[in-house]
């Protein structure tokens, strides 16, 4: 697997003028799982709306652990990319607590 430099400035300026051409204006998390870096703009976005298209369950837990220090702490902590036990049990809560978590028959 293909890793980032941990904390590259270049592609945290990289994200920062992504955002400011978006009209955003938000804390840029690095990671230095590639994998993370390529993902579809909805889903970095928190909107979900390629999933909604496609029928796909779909629930936004970045944007609520991305704006935790404590999330960021624990990610930084470890291997840049995983966080600890206690945002774990945050994305647990995330999810059990949206009904797009369960599975529906056609």
């Amino acid at each position: 697997m293909q890793q980032l430099s941990r904390y590259s400035p270049a592609l945290v300026a990289i994200d920062r003028l992504w955002l400011a051409r978006q009209g955003e204006n938000r804390e840029v998390l690095m990671t230095t799982d590639i994998r993370i870096c390529f993902v579809g703009d909805s889903f970095v976005n928190g909107t979900g709306d390629e999933e909604a298209a496609q029928s796909v369950p779909y629930i936004d837990i970045f944007s609520s652990l991305v704006s935790e220090d404590s999330y960021k702490l624990e990610v930084m902590s470890n291997d840049g990319s995983h966080p600890g036990s206690s945002s774990y049990v945050k994305m647990a809560q995330i999810i059990s607590s949206s009904p797009n978590w369960r599975f529906y028959a056609p």
